[in-house]
């Protein structure tokens, strides 16, 4: 098992923080304000608060689909899944003016919750080992909370240099492109190697 000084020397290590900010602090950013983006698309304020009971009603069968995929496929291919259902989110959301968008748009925002979190859940574990777990775990879920407390921030800023939150939406689309990738590159770090004892 790895301790959190010995996981953070690791490149593997954030790699996979920072494809648990990333959608940590774009999910709370929408969760914040995708009601006044639906509604200045045009939708009716009901419409666009019943996207979060789609998004709910997808991401308890999503979490179950996602950890049966993790046992088969590896965690990290799940948690790259994640970042690339939150890119298409953020185009949808983009692009939605319609009740059908907003059905696609919770599901989508459901599809990435269900398998961002529940990978980078998993993957602590069978990366680090469980001796620490609760350490490394700490890291991921503080690193989250940080991400989750500045989501907000840039579609705040989006509307109020631009009267619109589609530079914040096309714009924050870039980071998980790259999150996809860095999931994906997240592999299994090497074993460290115990001292053998010496032989008299």
């Amino acid at each position: 098992s790895w301790t959190v000084g010995q996981a953070l020397r690791t490149r593997v290590m954030w790699l996979l923080l920072s494809a648990t900010i990333v959608p940590a602090a774009i999910t709370n950013g929408l969760s914040f304000n995708q009601i006044s983006i639906l509604t200045q698309a045009g939708l009716s304020p009901t419409t666009a608060a019943m996207t979060f009971a789609v998004e709910s009603a997808v991401t308890l069968p999503m979490t179950l689909l996602s950890g049966w995929l993790a046992d088969r496929i590896g965690p990290r291919y799940v948690l790259a899944f994640g970042q690339v259902a939150l890119l298409l989110t953020l185009i949808c959301l983009t692009f939605t003016a319609s009740l059908e968008m907003a059905i696609l748009f919770g599901v989508l925002r459901g599809i990435t919750t269900g398998s961002w979190v529940l990978g980078t859940e998993v993957i602590m574990p069978v990366y680090f080992g469980r001796r620490y777990l609760g350490s490394i775990v700490g890291l991921s879920f503080a690193s989250a909370f940080a991400g989750a407390a500045i989501g907000p921030i840039p579609f705040g800023v989006a509307y109020d240099l631009t009267g619109s939150y589609q530079v914040a939406t096309i714009g924050l689309a870039v980071l998980p492109a790259l999150t996809t990738v860095a999931a994906l590159l997240a592999k299994p770090p090497a074993r460290r190697r115990l001292p053998t004892r010496a032989r008299g």
